[in-house]
């Protein structure tokens, strides 16, 4: 196993490889990697002797490198194949959020977790849409509290704007789907004395999961429209997540049941 004094050792060596790497035009570097070791076994005055053997010739083949931004994008597909990707059989319902910031983030985990639409009613906020009637001060403000968290994802997740929100779950209850199924599973997200453990729960693709208002929840008249309700348990003192922290942490459990199953 490599011991602590030995990863840090080998991180500067592979710092130092890597510097020299981006610097020259040349598939190697310009020293050869021992130089590097001998630069920094007088830099840190190391003495290899106390070293196990074991350890060193492992250490010779750790080489971390720490993606840039750059290198980031370019493994992702074009915008046009990225579009025709299938995505997970998740919504998000975000009902009377009053945080743009909220939504922001529940745009960013959209993508990330590939899910396959948000909802936004009630009064949540909402990006500029196609003949926006709102008055465009609101508007740009709306653009921008969301992009300071979504970080420039929101044309890349799907999303719709429906004020009266139980039209909207009717719709999702009687969707007709492949195989006979049909509607969506409605999950609230909602502390009750009727709420199950989200990772004791028995789930039904595709769902929606609802989340509700930051401070007093998910509405009583809604819950009772749900199919299921789920919570997740608070270890410590505070009563419970910001409803983006509580998105993240359902939905990829999800996800990770979905791809088991």
């Amino acid at each position: 196993m490599l011991t602590y004094r030995s990863v840090s050792f080998l991180k500067e060596v592979s710092g130092l490889y890597y510097a020299e790497l981006k610097n020259t035009k040349n598939s190697t570097p310009i020293l050869p990697i021992s130089n590097y070791f001998k630069i920094l076994n007088i830099n840190w005055g190391l003495n290899f002797g106390h070293w196990k053997l074991v350890d060193w010739i492992i250490g010779l083949f750790y080489f971390m490198h720490k993606y840039s931004t750059d290198e980031l994008v370019a493994q992702k597909p074009s915008e046009e194949d990225f579009r025709h990707l299938k995505r997970n059989p998740i919504v998000f319902i975000l009902h009377n959020i009053r945080s743009l910031e909220n939504v922001g983030l529940f745009f960013r985990l959209a993508d990330a977790l590939m899910v396959e639409k948000i909802y936004l009613t009630g009064y949540t906020g909402y990006p500029r849409q196609e003949n926006d009637t709102r008055d465009e001060r609101i508007v740009r403000h709306a653009e921008s509290e969301i992009n300071k968290t979504a970080i420039k994802i929101v044309p890349f997740v799907p999303w719709e704007h429906c004020e009266e929100i139980d039209p909207l779950l009717s719709k999702l209850r009687t969707t007709n789907l492949p195989a006979g199924r049909q509607g969506y599973q409605l999950i609230a997200v909602e502390q009750t004395d009727r709420s199950i453990d989200y990772r004791k729960a028995e789930y039904k693709f595709p769902l929606a999961l609802i989340f509700g208002h930051e401070r007093t929840g998910v509405e009583d008249e809604l819950l009772e429209q749900c199919d299921l309700i789920v919570d997740i348990p608070m270890l410590g003192m505070g009563n419970s997540h910001n409803v983006a922290a509580s998105g993240a942490i359902i939905a990829s459990h999800l996800i990770n049941f979905r791809l088991s199953s």
